[in-house]
């Protein structure tokens, strides 16, 4: 899935600009950053929220992108009409309720691309639906772990490259690791009952819990700043921005 620290370097407006143009000299490129970037929320609603097999959903996931791409839907989209995560929401679910005449169209002209998914890196037991749950829900939660993931890998590497290792591994055993928990154990409960008191993780540490205080907000107030980068990047207007950040941190 690429990796670095640039991965929030390009913008998905630029790359939506480019990749809609075929002749740009990087269309190529910036399509294939673009889905490499977005495929997983996409693969996991197919999977998860419309209950679909491992390959069906592989399929549907490079009909779904080759179907945007051939009828030039990219050209069509720009920030003043929306965030690129609501396009993409509203355009997947346009095409699973006619895929089977799409996908059965694209087979015969031969016009399905291959495109590279790493499906084995997603871990499914995070989306694991409820009765209720629609596959909007199902989108919108994958969706979040995707930039949450992102961000959180981000805030790892500039830590570390400040010198600031032991504040990710704090911030990472307090907020990051009970959530992780919580999945594996399937528990009813909020991933917040798993979460170690302040005075324990001082403790672990071997500092004050006033200091280990310190590293946690130093910390989230670096998240934040790269929340709001890759916020930036694909949502409409900068007054989405905050209401974007809230719906990340809750999902």
């Amino acid at each position: 899935m690429g990796g670095g620290s640039g991965r929030f370097r390009t913008t998905c407006w630029s790359m939506v600009l480019h990749a809609a143009d075929p002749n740009s000299p990087k269309h190529a490129d910036h399509l294939d950053e673009l889905i490499q970037r977005y495929w997983k929320p996409v693969y996991v609603t197919i999977r998860m929220g419309w209950h679909r097999g491992n390959d069906d959903a592989k399929d549907l996931a490079q009909s779904f992108f080759t179907h945007i791409i051939e009828r030039q839907d990219l050209a069509r989209i720009s920030p003043d009409r929306g965030s690129f995560r609501s396009y993409l929401r509203t355009a997947l679910e346009n095409y699973l309720r006619m895929d089977r005449r799409a996908r059965n169209a694209e087979k015969r002209g031969g016009k399905i691309r291959v495109f590279s998914f790493d499906v084995e890196d997603v871990d499914l037991s995070r989306f694991a639906p409820s009765d209720e749950e629609s596959p909007d829900k199902v989108f919108a939660r994958a969706w979040a772990n995707c930039i949450l993931s992102e961000a959180l890998q981000k805030l790892g590497e500039e830590l570390r490259g400040m010198g600031k290792e032991k504040t990710y591994e704090i911030f990472h055993a307090y907020y990051v690791a009970p959530g992780e928990q919580h999945t594996r154990s399937a528990s009813q409960e909020g991933s917040e009952s798993l979460r170690p008191t302040c005075a324990k993780l001082a403790k672990d540490f071997s500092m004050t819990e006033a200091n280990l205080k310190n590293h946690l907000t130093l910390a989230r107030n670096r998240l934040r700043q790269v929340l709001r980068t890759a916020v930036e990047d694909y949502v409409g207007g900068p007054d989405e921005v905050e209401n974007e950040i809230r719906f990340l941190l809750q999902s």
